[in-house]
């Protein structure tokens, strides 16, 4: 793997949520570890966790 940043995110509510990673108000890309898939707009089931890579 290469150099970046793994950010464990994981949905502890009993709703489904959706987000976006945002920095200085810019949207920032990141790569599903587990999958391997670009993702960008990011939705999560109660419980369902992602472990997402951003570049540094």
């Amino acid at each position: 793997m290469s150099d970046g940043t793994v950010i464990n995110l994981c949905n502890y509510l009993n709703k489904p949520i959706s987000l976006k990673l945002r920095s200085n108000g810019a949207d920032i890309r990141s790569v599903d570890v587990l999958t391997g898939k670009n993702v960008s707009t990011i939705r999560l089931e109660p419980l369902e966790y992602k472990l997402l890579k951003v570049s540094d």
